[in-house]
């Protein structure tokens, strides 16, 4: 997972479902980035809306761009110790 998520936002009418994780929700985006799916593929999985919203709040914060600069400089990426996240970058 990425360091320097943006911090969550609060819900506005409270919250009545609890947040999808964001391991499950870069997991999501991930495969949606790898394959070419469209979003509404992910309606199995239940996070469809949930992953393009976090998809489009972290885009805007530049945590994409950050994660990219650095996967393309050779830093280690994920929370994997072995530094990598098993996702081969391009």
């Amino acid at each position: 997972m990425p360091v320097g998520l943006p911090p969550r936002p609060g819900h506005k009418l409270g919250c009545r479902h609890p947040r999808v994780p964001d391991r499950s929700a870069m997991d999501a985006i991930f495969l949606v980035l790898r394959s070419g799916c469209q979003w509404n593929a992910l309606k199995e999985t239940r996070i469809c809306s949930s992953a393009h919203r976090r998809f489009q709040e972290w885009t805007k914060a530049g945590v994409f761009g950050a994660f990219w600069r650095g996967a393309a400089a050779g830093a280690p990426v994920g929370d994997d110790p072995a530094g990598g996240s098993g996702v081969q970058i391009r």
